[in-house]
């Protein structure tokens, strides 16, 4: 990986040691729209080591090593606290890992262009299916709350609906933005379109709000031209104003989203009342109070609370912490009888804190606010497929961040993996078209002592996807 980049940097194309095959990505792409299609619950926990699991069997063990690596961290931080919350937290926090483990396929440009073009058939058909199924569900019940494709098939009409739907939307809408920064075909266009009436009448209103603004920002920080800057404006108002007719309180339910989440006795604000208190004390300074302790999935999980089923008294337990900060707001929350998650004392930024620390934390962002910045820089250099790769990509991080303040987002694999592994894949795309410079024009010719003169004509690798 290391050589690559080196070659990469220097516009010299990966030697044949260096590349991966395709293949290996496109099967690892395939299990992870696969496996967050499953309707079956909790399952999905294991689907980022299943992920990675395909690319170990395929000769990258590479991120089996670091998948590993970051686990064996999240055990160890939380030794300390309680034991049924620290088992969890490896497996919600696994989309946090797949994120961490820095996923990139290494191919050449051509093998690259092979790759991504069936990864994108891949989704496009996926989509397409999750779309259609989206629609009929809101044609057959009339009730918003079951459009969830296939991730929440089995849920009976008439009982209260799980989570699925708003994976549904989340991961639906990150899979569009990666079909829609490649060149469009009518039928990558009819999935766009399909997909994103599903997701308009599951009413993931949230989800569709932050996507617009990602893809805004991102349009606007890579410079792209006013006119392409106001072509998604333009969509992503009718896409509000079509979401606006169907669902007409849209306007009242986004006010009091907005109240109810910065209104001083929100529970999601008073959760960080008191916080310098409890992060600043010199024991939790640099590790927080431990994964699982605080107010992710996995303390929730394992409070015993969160599932309608009993789990076995070894995986339940409660930390202090827990018990004397998050509990309290959570029987608040109820007695309020709010259903939304808008105002539930959680969310990724607050666990994620509260949980690691203020260090890792302030480190964490720092490196994600340098990369950000390298992105946007190069971003600006770049145009044609590069332009489009980079901005969609841009716009996923951004996405991603904006759900991190509603709820625990990094712990659903179910919304975040597929999004993970396909971005990933163009992520390898821009690396190599990075060996040439440019989307049409190859590198110029080395010196004999760098290495023979790389052309479109390239010969592929041996390792075909």
């Amino acid at each position: 990986m290391n050589a690559y980049a080196a070659r990469a940097g220097n516009g010299i194309p990966p030697a044949p040691s260096d590349r991966h095959d395709g293949r290996v990505w496109q099967r690892a792409a395939r299990v992870a729209l696969i496996g967050s299609a499953l309707p079956i619950r909790n399952i999905h926990y294991f689907l980022p080591l299943a992920v990675v699991l395909v690319l170990a069997r395929g000769g990258l063990r590479v991120y089996l090593t670091r998948y590993v690596a970051f686990t064996a961290g999240i055990l160890v931080a939380g030794a300390s606290g309680n034991a049924a919350g620290v088992l969890w937290a490896p497996l919600t926090y696994s989309p946090l890992i797949l994120l961490l483990i820095r996923l990139r396929p290494v191919l050449t440009p051509p093998d690259s262009e092979r790759l991504i073009r069936r990864v994108t058939s891949d989704v496009t058909t996926f989509v397409l299916i999750q779309g259609a199924v989206g629609l009929a569900q809101y044609v057959m019940y009339g009730n918003p709350d079951y459009v969830a494709g296939t991730y929440d098939l089995l849920t009976v009409v008439g009982a209260a609906p799980s989570i699925g739907q708003v994976m549904f939307g989340a991961s639906m809408l990150g899979l569009i933005l990666f079909l829609s920064a490649r060149p469009t075909t009518r039928r990558t266009v009819a999935a766009i379109v399909v997909g994103t009436a599903a997701v308009l009448v599951s009413q993931s209103g949230h989800a569709l709000i932050l996507c617009g603004v990602g893809l805004l920002v991102a349009y606007v920080i890579t410079r792209f031209s006013p006119a392409r800057i106001l072509k998604v404006a333009a969509v992503t108002g009718v896409a509000a104003l079509a979401f606006s007719w169907i669902y007409p309180s849209t306007s009242r339910v986004a006010t009091s989203w907005w109240e109810r989440s910065t209104s001083p006795e929100s529970p999601k604000r008073l959760v960080w009342s008191d916080a310098d208190e409890l992060l600043l004390a010199p024991q939790r300074l640099l590790t927080g109070v431990g994964p699982g302790q605080f107010s992710s999935r996995a303390g929730l999980i394992s409070s015993g609370d969160y599932f309608s089923v009993r789990l076995p008294a070894m995986l339940t337990g409660r930390s202090e912490v827990y018990v004397e900060r998050v509990q309290p707001l959570l029987d608040d929350f109820d007695r309020r009888g709010e259903g939304s998650a808008i105002s539930k004392p959680y969310s990724s930024l607050s666990s994620v804190v509260f949980e690691f620390g203020v260090v890792i934390s302030a480190l964490a962002v720092a490196r994600l606010v340098v990369a950000f910045g390298g992105s946007v820089v190069r971003a600006r250099r770049a145009r044609g497929e590069q332009l489009r790769l980079r901005t969609h990509l841009l716009a996923g991080c951004v996405f991603v961040a904006l759900l991190a303040l509603v709820e625990n987002y990094l712990e659903f694999p179910q919304a975040l993996v597929a999004p993970i592994v396909v971005g990933a894949v163009a992520w390898g795309r821009l690396t190599a078209l990075g060996t040439t410079g440019h989307d049409s024009r190859p590198a110029p010719a080395m010196s004999p002592a760098r290495g023979p003169t790389f052309s479109r004509n390239f010969q592929l690798s041996e390792n075909r996807p």
